[in-house]
């Protein structure tokens, strides 16, 4: 049977400066190669430009891999989001950190449909349409994403 590898999720939004920067070294020494890409990278990367390429390199330094990174979550960045423009606005954001991700090697990205039951059926699923549609131009990097409920 093929081997797989664990990846492992690290609540990188409780961390920040030296403690993130510790964290990534010590992940090695615990055994861990492969790690979730967290979407607070991104929330830090709009005030600090350099932020995602500061990770990169610790990550690259630490031998981490990122196969795949939960995307952002919640109001407004499910895929059913109601306010059309709020919901484009978003799915922009969305975009922007699928660049970035794509340069650390993520090849999967997780997002919440926001498709609960207070919302018609056929209408979330017109809104999720559009968002995939929104976001099928950041994916031609071979990125693919996968919905979750």
């Amino acid at each position: 049977m093929k081997e797989k590898k664990l990846v492992h999720f690290v609540e990188w939004k409780k961390l920040t400066g030296p403690e993130e920067e510790q964290v990534i070294r010590d992940l090695p020494r615990w055994g861990v190669t492969e790690i979730v890409a967290h979407p607070v990278w991104g929330i830090r990367n709009r005030t600090d430009k350099e932020y995602m390429a500061k990770i990169r390199r610790m990550l690259g330094e630490a031998g981490l891999h990122t196969p795949a990174c939960h995307a952002f979550w919640g109001d407004p960045y499910d895929l059913a989001f109601p306010d059309e423009p709020v919901r484009k606005q978003s799915m922009a954001q969305h975009c922007g950190f699928i660049k970035e991700l794509a340069e650390m090697g993520v090849k999967t990205y997780t997002v919440h449909l926001g498709n609960g039951p207070e919302i018609e059926k056929e209408l979330a699923w017109s809104r999720i349409r559009k968002s995939v549609d929104d976001l099928l131009p950041a994916m031609r990097n071979g990125l693919s994403v996968d919905g979750k409920l």
